[in-house]
């Protein structure tokens, strides 16, 4: 019996053959496995001090987290390695840590962030990126890049 992989999209296909091709069964891997993330009654500090709180966000599908602090920039987070990223911070049940740019930054909900207790948190921290809003965003999405998911909030959130 011979193995061959294959690598279609986001999924990676493992075909077992033998000799005939009537005999081929295909078995479909999620490559990436789904990530959730869920953060209710969220509350984020800023070197101790209470920047934003009362937000909730619940995804089945977590790959970014971004978050805009007016006056600091952007942090964009992930669970996962990405290109520009330092492994500065940890996902601990219902609290999500960072110290990135001198900065100390701590997000936390009333349930787990995460499926799992505990993972890294790898970060990437522009002091640069400003936004003509007065209060925090956030944000998700699959990239790591603009343009950044900011659902419906840049419009509320410029009074």
């Amino acid at each position: 019996m011979k193995f061959k992989m294959f690598t279609v999209g986001a999924f990676t296909v493992l075909a077992f053959t033998t000799g005939s091709a009537q005999s081929s069964a295909f078995i479909i891997q999620d490559a990436e496995r789904a990530q959730e993330i869920h953060l209710q009654n969220g509350r984020l500090y800023v070197n101790q001090e209470l920047v934003h709180k009362g937000f909730s966000l619940m995804q089945d599908r977590f790959t970014f987290l971004y978050f805009y602090v007016p006056s600091r920039g952007l942090f964009t987070v992930s669970n996962r390695e990405f290109e520009g990223a330092a492994q500065d911070g940890a996902f601990q049940g219902d609290t999500l840590s960072l110290n990135v740019g001198g900065i100390e930054v701590t997000l936390k909900s009333s349930s787990r962030i995460l499926k799992e207790e505990a993972s890294l948190a790898w970060v990437k921290f522009d002091p640069e990126f400003k936004l003509d809003v007065k209060s925090v965003m956030f944000g998700y999405g699959n990239k790591e890049k603009a343009p950044y998911a900011w659902p419906d909030q840049i419009k509320k959130n410029r009074n």
